[in-house]
């Protein structure tokens, strides 16, 4: 289906119009953030000793002052801005990540992506995935499904999670070696394990195209997972804090998933890992 298309069907849904203009601003966001692509970008160490270029810069700057132009109420959280714990008091947030995957960035991997989800209630009800380099995009809102456009084609596709339970494919970062007992565990279903930047991962999953993936790091933060969260849930898969195994809460006080999380496509892979624990207390 044509995008257009998909608008004028659809436009009458909850939340579709702030669906809407997260699809225009991711897209605007990612021609932003492919001209420093192409042309060349400076890389400054932020604090935490993570990256920060100026295309992380530019993107933010626009997106944030669009946002604040069209929804002045709500409130912001993004990972390149200071976060003010006004937030915490208002029922309406945006959360941001300007560009998720600046190594990837950096690295020329075409594995880099623009994050943006909009969280009512603690709740997120939309989610939108800019994947630029690859010239797609991956969304969700509400308890509708999950979406694949892809710009080049002019094209919208449902997209579901794979309904395999054995000759898994598990994504790991690019960047961090996965180091888990878990993954000893879960030896015998895992036919594969491929590196993978950024939210593109939980993109993969929602498609079908690889079956989980997970971290025990706590220095994810909610714009790494937001909108990851939503296209995973209604893709059919499963999107869980990695102690409790319970879905996310968002507009935390403190933005980091301290647990780690679980991205998996099914509740067979939830029962394993709800195995290994029990035996592993």
């Amino acid at each position: 289906m044509k995008l257009n298309d998909f608008i004028n069907l659809h436009k009458n849904e909850k939340y579709f119009d702030i669906f809407e203009n997260l699809l225009n601003i991711g897209l605007e966001a990612k021609n932003i953030v492919l001209n420093y692509y192409k042309n060349g970008f400076d890389v400054s160490i932020k604090q935490d000793d993570s990256p920060v270029t100026q295309a992380d810069l530019a993107s933010n700057k626009y997106i944030t002052t669009k946002l604040k132009t069209l929804y002045e109420d709500f409130a912001i959280l993004s990972e390149e801005d200071i976060d003010s714990k006004t937030r915490l008091t208002n029922d309406n947030l945006f959360i941001v990540d300007p560009i998720d995957g600046t190594s990837d960035f950096i690295n020329h991997d075409d594995e880099f992506a623009i994050n943006l989800a909009y969280a009512y209630k603690r709740k997120v009800e939309v989610g939108v995935i800019v994947v630029p380099a690859i010239n797609k995009l991956y969304f969700s809102y509400c308890d509708n499904f999950s979406y694949e456009y892809d710009q080049t084609n002019d094209e919208v596709t449902q997209i579901k999670v794979s309904n395999k339970t054995t000759n898994l494919i598990m994504l790991r970062s690019r960047m961090h070696a996965v180091k888990s007992k878990l993954v000893d565990y879960l030896e015998k279903d895992i036919s594969k394990t491929i590196p993978c930047g950024s939210s593109y991962k939980g993109c993969l999953i929602s498609k079908g195209e690889a079956d989980f993936y997970f971290t025990t790091s706590p220095n994810t933060k909610e714009w790494d997972v937001a909108p990851i969260d939503i296209i995973v849930r209604n893709a059919g898969g499963l999107f869980l804090d990695g102690e409790t195994l319970k879905p996310f809460i968002y507009n935390r006080e403190n933005p980091y998933n301290l647990k780690g999380f679980f991205c998996l496509n099914s509740t067979d892979l939830l029962n394993k890992i709800r195995q290994f624990k029990e035996l592993n207390k």
